[in-house]
């Protein structure tokens, strides 16, 4: 490690080093070593960085921590010698990611020494500062011997940028630690603060220090490398981890990964956990923020590896089991989208939302089968089928997925389709997270610009009325219609619109691609049912279609659960009055029927695993924490004995799965199952168990 070797020369320099990372470990036998050759400098650790009043600063960190440790020691950069190992700035090539972050502080002295790019591949004779090699590149007719620093791939010939080279100035660079020594130690400050334009310690001649100064290395890691623990307190040198996992084994997990590991001791702990619906808490043993496939493989390698299952979080709306243990892929950011208008197609990466593929998709006049809230994330939701807006047109998100890469419980990076792993593809769409971690997705789009669509509102003494009419009036809408209606309970709370605060209310949901004087029509008889407390159906953009079941955009907790009715008739919606409607004892913030028919009955195109199809309706209930079912079992029977897997949240739902699917269907899943996930790695979700 670059800051490991910065550490040694410091110590043989005469510096007291300050460590702020958790290699403290590996930092103290590095300057054990330094003084057992006859060195004066000695490694303190303390978590108390300011005490020791570290007169050089030395930063080797890459941007996904770039912003959190500036934050948290910018403070102490003030009249400090600042050696900057970080990388390049995203915002500008030719500074870097502290000095970009702190702002350019009058105050702070730069000595700015290279690394990244300018230590990829140099030529002959070019100095390495890793601490491994002098030279990198060939010499003498010989191969050349690559250079710890240098990132992988990097090409072996390439120059050093050229404000790189004038940096570095003719023949062998200094070490950086002692030219920050020298600089603070023979340039005083202005008197008015400002430092003008500095002189470049960087060039030959300098000696060491005369006296002992201390150092604070702040996230020593590999230059280059963006892995990261997210912990910001000191590690012990031979600690063992959380939960008996050895130091050893998270130091391995985080070289390999561009992403951050949190433990339960880590200050960001508590945030990487926070999903949508509070209703459960996962407290897993370790949390990997992956940034990429190889970051969830590397996850995924280490959980089956230490014996850990494993959970997998974007935006927690459908959480089952909470995770007590094991590890925590957070996917969160991975949210890339693209979308291309000539194959009307996008790709999504495992952490994007609704709202992103809705708005680049929107200057195409193309839409995706979303949900009724576009903060869901896309994996999950089409995972477990995906019943959205435009369903009964266009059937389930999942009948429109044509590649998925997914990482296996052994770690591979599969690309599945219909012709590549075609059981796997199968079982993927509609057995949700059983199979794997879903790190890419691809599916088609449809032509939708706009819609006639919205909703109306009656005030509860009329629910009655307009749910009948509704009931009534789904047996005559083409399949360019799809709609619900809900009852609601909702709290008096600002997020609430005020008409609907702390009352009851029936709310009918309307999304019509047909043309507007069509939709007109269509809507007529349900506007005429009652007084509405408010209407707003009318033409829409795509764009807009949030605002049709104005879903909640804050977190809370909630029960979610659901059955399939097979049929709707008087007798059931007078049973679901009884159980839901004014007067009852029903306690829920929601309960809403969705009509399906259409396509949402007929099977896909390219055969899946997402149930359901036989159903002419879903009864859907959102409820308080603590809050017992009065609903769902009033209506069984009228059910079809099968859940929609999508519309489970909540731990009194894990053992949920098998009643999503009918026998043939539960058995080709877990034969599947068997065959990728035989020790069932992936079970903290709705788990399919692996046939024996």
């Amino acid at each position: 490690m670059l800051g490991l070797a910065v550490a040694r020369r410091a110590a043989l320099a005469g510096a007291a080093v300050l460590l702020a990372d958790r290699s403290i470990g590996r930092a103290r036998a590095a300057a054990a070593g330094a003084t057992a050759a006859g060195a004066a400098g000695t490694v303190v650790a303390t978590t108390v960085a300011a005490a020791l009043r570290p007169e050089i600063v030395v930063f080797a960190i890459d941007w996904p921590q770039a912003l959190e440790l500036t934050r948290l020691h910018a403070g102490l950069l003030a009249g400090k010698a600042v050696v900057d190992l970080s990388v390049p700035s995203r915002t500008d090539p030719a500074s870097s990611a502290v000095r970009q972050l702190v702002g350019l502080a009058p105050e702070v002295r730069w000595v700015k020494a290279l690394c990244g790019p300018a230590l990829r591949g140099r030529r002959t004779g070019s100095p390495c500062w890793s601490g491994r090699s002098r030279t990198c590149g060939t010499r003498a007719g010989r191969p050349a011997r690559a250079c710890r620093v240098r990132r992988k791939g990097a090409p072996a010939d390439r120059r050093p940028p050229p404000r790189a080279r004038a940096l570095q100035g003719p023949g062998p660079a200094p070490d950086p630690v002692e030219a920050a020594a020298r600089w603070r130690a023979e340039v005083p400050p202005r008197p008015d603060g400002g430092t003008g334009r500095l002189p470049s310690p960087l060039s030959r001649g300098w000696e060491r220090p005369r006296r002992t100064r201390t150092l604070l290395l702040i996230a020593a890691a590999p230059c280059g490398t963006a892995a990261r623990h997210g912990r910001k307190d000191m590690i012990v040198a031979g600690q063992t981890g959380h939960a008996g996992i050895a130091e050893s084994a998270l130091d391995g997990l985080v070289a390999r990964l561009r992403g951050e590991v949190f433990t339960p001791r880590d200050a960001g702990y508590e945030r990487e956990l926070a999903g949508f619906n509070r209703i459960g808490r996962h407290r897993p043993d370790v949390i990997v923020a992956a940034q990429s496939a190889g970051d969830v493989s590397a996850a995924v390698s280490f959980a089956a590896r230490e014996a850990l299952p494993v959970a997998v979080q974007a935006t927690g709306h459908g959480i089952a089991a909470s995770a007590r243990g094991g590890v925590l892929v957070s996917t969160r950011r991975m949210n890339a989208v693209a979308v291309d208008p000539l194959t009307r197609t996008a790709h999504v990466e495992a952490g994007a939302q609704w709202h992103q593929v809705i708005a680049a998709g929107a200057p195409h006049g193309l839409a995706p089968l979303n949900g009724s809230s576009p903060l869901v994330g896309v994996v999950g939701y089409t995972l477990g089928g995906g019943l959205g807006p435009l369903g009964r047109q266009y059937g389930y998100a999942a009948d429109h997925v044509t590649c998925i890469e997914v990482v296996t419980a052994d770690g591979s990076i599969l690309r599945v389709t219909r012709d590549r792993h075609p059981d796997l593809f199968w079982a993927l769409r509609g057995g949700k997270g059983n199979f794997g971690i879903v790190t890419g997705l691809w599916f088609g789009l449809v032509p939708v610009r706009r819609l006639h669509g919205g909703g109306i509102h009656f005030p509860g003494e009329q629910a009655a009325q307009a749910l009948h009419t509704w009931r009534q009036w789904t047996a005559t809408v083409p399949e360019e219609m799809t709609s619900s209606v809900a009852l609601l309970r909702l709290p008096d709370v600002p997020d609430v619109p005020e008409f609907l605060r702390g009352t009851f209310a029936a709310h009918v949901r309307i999304a019509f691609t047909g043309r507007a004087e069509e939709g007109e029509r269509l809507v007529r008889p349900l506007r005429e049912c009652g007084t509405p407390l408010a209407d707003t159906v009318g033409e829409m953009p795509y764009t807009a279609v949030a605002g049709i079941h104005q879903d909640p955009v804050h977190p809370l907790p909630y029960h979610e659960r659901n059955i399939v009715l097979r049929e709707l008739g008087s007798d059931a919606m007078e049973a679901l009055l009884r159980a839901a409607g004014a007067g009852s004892s029903c306690r829920d913030l929601m309960v809403e029927v969705r009509h399906l028919g259409g396509a949402l009955s007929r099977p896909a195109e390219v055969p899946n695993a997402v149930g359901a199809r036989d159903g002419a309706f879903t009864l859907a209930t959102l409820s308080p924490p603590d809050s017992p079912d009065v609903v769902l079992g009033a209506m069984e029977p009228w059910g079809t004995g099968r859940r929609y897997l999508n519309f489970l949240a909540g731990a009194d739902t894990a053992g949920s799965a098998a009643e999503c699917f009918d026998a043939e269907t539960l058995g080709r899943l877990a034969r599947v199952k068997a065959a990728v996930d035989p020790g069932n790695l992936f079970r903290l979700n709705h788990n399919i168990a692996p046939l024996p």
